[in-house]
């Protein structure tokens, strides 16, 4: 127990279930007492304090048994567990995509579309949405990566230009100049990918969009259509186009970046 490693950590609360021992309890459904809140709180405090006396890795050590489950292996456990939650958003919001574009069937004329029309309407800017919080995520330690590298690169080249360092730290200072360009360029490599698959998405899904429209207008007539949905089509096309030139520039700065390595190389 954290206990034993640090005797000024105080034991576990009292109100803790005796069986089938301690922290195990609350996570297994014995029998609680009936102030949880105040428990929760008293183990609250008792955590913080104890992370305070013996540090939140030998905390996690002892709660999660460190021959078994690392801190390393725990933070790694959760980032899935965040990982797979924003996968799911998507899925959810392609799945309510799906389930509108069904519900296109029981459409006997154009005006009955306007419901269908708006509820689709929420349903991908919630896909949108989604899809932003899942490349943001999958984005952000390549881009702490890419930071960090850029300045230990600013910072190794100082040194190699300083004449006040000796040979032998000039050339430590070359290699480690060299491993962080390398580690810059792989990071630049996986955020422009992240880019390019981000805006293809979006690009899909607009224009799976308006080759609904045009079955739409088909089905219904140019004269019906038009004025029930006309400006929504308009609208579909602009997004579309946007999202067109943000992948192509997404693309072109894909290109680039690899034309910068072949010249490297």
């Amino acid at each position: 127990t954290v206990h034993s490693l640090n005797a000024s950590v105080s034991k576990l609360p009292k109100a803790l279930p005796k069986e089938p021992t301690g922290l195990k309890a609350v996570f297994v459904g014995m029998q609680m007492p009936q102030n949880k809140t105040k428990l929760c709180r008293d183990l609250e405090e008792y955590f913080t304090r104890a992370a305070e006396k013996v540090g939140s890795r030998v905390l996690h050590e002892v709660m999660f048994e460190a021959a078994a489950h690392t801190v390393d292996d725990y933070y790694e456990k959760m980032s899935d567990v965040q990982r797979n939650n924003l996968s799911q958003k998507i899925t959810f919001g392609e799945d309510e995509l799906k389930n509108i574009a069904f519900e296109r069937e029981n459409c006997t004329v154009m005006k009955d579309l306007e419901d269908v029309y708006r509820r689709e309407d929420e349903a991908v800017l919630k896909l949108i949405s989604a899809l932003a919080e899942y490349y943001n995520y999958e984005l952000q330690p390549y881009l702490d990566s890419q930071s960090l590298a850029s300045k230990k690169i600013q910072h190794y080249s100082e040194q190699i230009k300083s004449p006040d360092l000796g040979e032998r730290v000039k050339n430590e200072s070359k290699e480690q100049h060299l491993y962080w360009g390398c580690l810059l360029m792989e990071a630049k490599d996986v955020i422009q990918k992240l880019y390019v698959e981000h805006k293809a998405e979006i690009v899909s899904i607009f224009q799976e969009l308006i080759e609904q429209i045009k079955i739409d207008k088909h089905r219904f007539g140019a004269g019906a259509f038009d004025l029930v949905a006309a400006g929504r089509e308009l609208l579909l096309y602009k997004e579309l186009h946007a999202a067109r030139v943000q992948l192509l520039q997404s693309k072109r700065n894909q290109l680039k970046q690899d034309k910068d390595k072949i010249e490297i190389q």
